[in-house]
C-alpha cells in the first residue's frame, strides 16, 4: 500500500504530505462526528447537554471501528494537490546536482 501511495506523491513537498495525512485522518473523524450528532438528535435535547453520560455512544469504540484506510488516503489525494510544480522540482534537482545539498 505504501509503495502505491508514494508513487502518487511525486511532486508533493513534506508540508503537502503532512496536509494529506491530516485530511486522511479527518475522514473517519467526520464519520464519527456525524454518528454522534445523529445519536444526540435522536436522543432528544436533554442528552445533548450530557454527551459524556453512559447512555451515549462509546467514542473509543467508534474510533476503533473507523480506522484510517487506504481509501481515505486516496480520496484525500483528490482534494489535496501539490503546492510545487514539477518544473520547480527539476530546477531544485539541477541545483542540487550542481552545488550539492546543505
Amino acid at each position: 500500500m505504501c509503495h502505491e501511495i508514494s508513487s502518487l506523491l511525486e511532486s508533493y513537498t513534506g508540508a503537502d504530505i503532512k496536509l494529506l495525512c491530516k485530511e486522511a485522518a479527518m475522514r473517519p473523524i467526520r464519520t464519527i462526528i456525524n454518528k454522534l450528532e445523529t445519536t444526540v438528535l435522536d436522543s432528544g435535547p436533554k442528552s445533548s447537554m450530557n454527551i459524556h453520560t453512559s447512555g451515549n455512544p462509546n467514542i473509543q469504540g467508534l474510533m476503533s471501528k473507523h480506522p484510517i484506510t487506504k481509501e481515505n488516503v486516496l480520496k484525500s489525494l483528490k482534494c489535496t494537490k501539490p503546492s510545487s510544480s514539477s518544473k520547480l522540482c527539476v530546477q531544485y534537482q539541477t541545483w542540487s546536482n550542481s552545488y550539492g545539498s546543505l
